[in-house]
């Protein structure tokens, strides 16, 4: 026979060729020899016994995992990632939202739908059989129909002239509310419903009188916040 070659599976090549997550599958004798994947190939193939079907367990060879794509309503948090493997350095980005840019699995927390990047640099000392570098991404979706979150904004521009008035806010999931605006004799003269989540009000006062106004938040039924309003010519 012209030596002994192998059955191998390979999960995710690294772009130079190097094996991530390599499992050993069986053993044959022959002279034909597949294709080389990486040059661990050499490697096994002089330290293996020469037996069929001879069996070993996966290498500990490691391959990035930013973890699966998901979904979180405003205010909440992912935990990004896998469990941390001794000498791996983690580099994640954009920097927006996460709690560590240099751990295995941090939170991440945005404002928006953004997709996160994992860059692993493997410092172990058997370099030549494991991944040399590796990316990969995760997206956090953010859905703002929902929210964890309960925020209110001031009004702006206040005073304003007559080209509207707005205000940002984020209701929880199980949150509604009610703007109530009041002329200065105390009389309600606009009402404008808030819907769970982020949104933007955005209040059109053309045709309102030049003076002072009293608005009053309601959340579920309760005064949260009042204050005042002031429209110039």
């Amino acid at each position: 026979c012209g030596g002994a070659s192998f059955v191998h599976t390979i999960h995710d090549p690294d772009s130079l060729g190097n094996a991530s997550n390599f499992e050993q599958r069986a053993i044959y004798i022959g002279d034909f020899y597949p294709p080389k994947p990486s040059h661990i190939d050499s490697y096994l193939v002089a330290t293996l016994p020469n037996m069929p079907n001879y069996n070993l367990d996966p290498l500990p060879i490691y391959a990035a995992s930013a973890g699966e794509d998901t979904m979180i309503c405003v205010g909440d948090t992912a935990l990004l990632g896998s469990p941390q493997v001794d000498k791996i350095i983690y580099q994640w980005s954009p920097s927006e939202g996460l709690s560590d840019q240099t751990i295995a699995q941090p939170f991440a927390s945005p404002d928006k739908t953004t997709t996160y990047y994992l860059t692993i640099i493997d410092t172990t000392e058997n370099r030549n059989y494991s991944c040399i570098n590796r990316n990969v991404s995760v997206t956090v979706t953010v859905d703002e129909n929902c929210s964890g979150l309960h925020e209110i904004s001031s009004f702006y521009p206040n005073p304003s002239d007559r080209n509207g008035i707005s205000m940002d806010y984020i209701l929880k999931t199980d949150e509604t509310g009610e703007l109530v605006i009041y002329n200065i004799l105390g009389i309600q003269t606009n009402a404008y419903s808030l819907e769970p989540g982020r949104h933007t009000l955005t209040i059109s006062n053309s045709t309102w009188s030049t003076g002072m106004y009293i608005y009053k938040l309601f959340i579920n039924g309760q005064l949260e916040e009042q204050g005042k309003l002031v429209v110039g010519k």
